[in-house]
């Protein structure tokens, strides 16, 4: 009976450092590093919904991913900023972290991201939710992509599929 606890622990623990191997290795093959991907983000501005798009540079460092936009959203002149953002990459596939306006906007834009990496379109699909022009609690979803089309044909899908599911959300105090 003792030999067999033991050994349910062994192998707990062996199994455990295995799966913490993978997942480190899973993250360290993939490499998103480079200036040629394209943003399209569910946002408002004076509570009218519109589609952002934004060319993204990302840098990656094993599981390490910072996100940043080259310039403003031209679809959104009046609400677009320029920011930067930290994620986390876990189990070769899930990013999360947050983002930030760049300080020298002057704006308080800032929040959480989730995003879904499918490796085999080159994708990153998710959701964000913070603080942006219309309010202090908004969300939408985000396709990133190698292509500014393609980002934005992937968005209009998701939000047409899931119409119960994608409305902005703001919450004014």
């Amino acid at each position: 009976m003792v030999g067999g606890v033991l050994l349910t622990i062994v192998y707990d623990a062996v199994r455990e450092n295995l799966r913490f191997r993978k997942e480190l290795k899973q993250n360290s093959q993939i490499d998103l590093t480079g200036s040629d991907w394209f943003a399209a983000w569910q946002t408002s501005v004076d509570q009218k919904e519109l589609i952002n798009t934004e060319e993204i540079i990302i840098q990656q460092k094993g599981a390490l991913v910072k996100i940043h936009n080259r310039e403003k959203s031209r679809e959104n002149p009046k609400g677009g900023y320029k920011w930067d953002g930290q994620l986390q990459f876990y189990h070769g596939r899930d990013l999360m972290g947050h983002y930030f306006a760049r300080p020298e906007e002057q704006n308080t834009n800032k929040g959480i991201m989730y995003f879904y990496y499918d490796s085999a379109k080159k994708q990153l699909i998710g959701s964000w939710v913070g603080a942006s022009y219309d309010g202090p609690l908004l969300n939408g979803f985000v396709v990133i992509s190698k292509h500014k089309t393609e980002s934005i044909e992937v968005l209009k899908q998701i939000i047409k599929s899931h119409p119960d599911k994608v409305s902005i959300i703001s919450y004014s105090m």
